[in-house]
């Protein structure tokens, strides 16, 4: 009986041993927080077409944007121990648009595109940031001989949900000559523009909740 007994408070002894060994190795995930309040960051990235730009193009295609935001500034980049470093910003288009670069860069109205912001931050996790670009557009500044992008947008859920967003001084990093150039016959086609980075220019920025 004793035997029995000593057996029994060992393996009792064991499954705790277990069962403390396990909890001291187990990883605890922090719960995302979600931030708000006013941020500005640079911002800068790609507008890609699935099917490269023409002239004359009568092909549907899907349109996508980029965004890298980064030296972000403004109270709402702090929530308690988490601290905003950057984001990255990535929508798609719910529908398509024809692949005619005269009329994409004459500023037609693209698709709604949906997506998120991922934040990248110190002290803990944001929670992401889901964005819908209502309507988007691109066109030819004649005057500064850049391509010049519009993305009205709204912060759906999540991180500065519902707070206002304003994207600014997004033009192409080369000029709008050069990329035009690319929908004429005998070339690729247009298919990538990259903005928020022209040399000697101002930089791309965006803010939220101001």
């Amino acid at each position: 009986m004793i035997r029995k007994l000593l057996l029994g408070a060992g393996a009792l002894s064991l499954g705790a041993g277990t069962l403390l060994g396990l909890g001291a190795g187990a990883a605890v995930a922090s719960t995302p927080v979600t931030m708000s309040g006013p941020i500005t960051c640079n911002s800068y990235g790609t507008m890609t077409f699935a099917t490269a730009l023409h002239n004359g193009g009568r092909i549907p295609t899907d349109v996508s944007v980029a965004t890298t935001l980064d030296h972000c500034t403004g109270t709402g980049t702090t929530n308690g121990p988490v601290t905003i470093v950057k984001g990255s910003l990535a929508v798609t288009s719910t529908s398509t648009v024809t692949n005619n670069c005269g009329a994409v860069t004459a500023g037609e109205a693209l698709p709604t595109m949906t997506g998120w912001i991922t934040w990248t931050t110190t002290g803990g996790t944001a929670r992401v940031s889901h964005v819908r670009f209502t309507t988007p557009y691109v066109y030819f500044d004649y005057n500064s001989n850049l391509l010049r992008f519009g993305f009205p947008a709204t912060l759906t859920y999540g991180s500065y949900a519902h707070q206002p967003v304003a994207f600014s001084h997004e033009a192409s990093n080369t000029s709008a000559d050069a990329n035009t150039a690319l929908c004429t016959v005998g070339h690729g086609g247009l298919k990538t523009i990259s903005f928020g980075q022209t040399p000697g220019g101002t930089a791309g920025t965006v803010t939220i909740g101001v």
